[in-house]
């Protein structure tokens, strides 16, 4: 029984125009269903060959997580960064680590943990940022600033920066209180 059905369709593996007999038809021939078939078998073999790759790579991480005591490859590997980094942290004292021999450095799973704890305040509610009112007559502009403290624009920049002070901007010019100046060169 032939249909005397004609609809306009766009081919979903070539997407050239056809004519379709039947409402479900995606594909202009033969050829290009095949080939469409083909694509997803491809596809599909592509994307369970990434997923065994990334359970095979997530492996040593799964192995490292169950460990108490840890070896620098094992920190560098959990923290995702480089050995050398890891030994700078010991050496400057962010990380605790036991040299049981000359190559032998273990390091307690929960000191890589306290890395990224965060002192948070006993009783958040009670601490507030203090609004401190400033005067500009009791300010030096930048400039003033630089020379009184012997420091370079962009060394007295990052000391406000990291000393979290706060600059006041009026017209042209930027303002930083006196009393913080000061305290610096005392």
């Amino acid at each position: 029984m032939s249909s005397n059905i004609h609809i306009k369709r766009i081919c979903q593996h070539c997407s050239k125009e056809f004519i379709a007999r039947t409402t479900v038809t995606k594909y202009c021939g033969d050829d290009c269903s095949k080939r469409a078939y083909k694509a997803r078998l491809k596809h599909d073999k592509i994307k369970a060959s990434n997923e065994e790759t990334i359970a095979v790579k997530s492996l040593p991480l799964v192995a490292v997580r169950e460990k108490e005591y840890l070896t620098v490859a094992d920190v560098a590997l959990l923290l995702t960064s480089s050995k050398v980094a890891v030994y700078d942290m010991i050496n400057s004292g962010r990380l605790k680590a036991k040299n049981l021999s000359k190559r032998k450095t273990r390091i307690l799973k929960a000191d890589v943990d306290k890395l990224f704890d965060v002192v948070a305040p006993a009783n958040p509610a009670k601490v507030e940022k203090k609004e401190i009112k400033v005067n500009i007559a009791d300010c030096y502009t930048i400039g003033q600033a630089e020379k009184i403290s012997g420091m370079s624009n962009k060394a007295l920049f990052d000391f406000l920066k990291r000393n979290q002070v706060k600059k006041i901007s009026q017209g042209k010019f930027v303002y930083v209180p006196k009393a913080i100046i000061d305290q610096l060169i005392a």
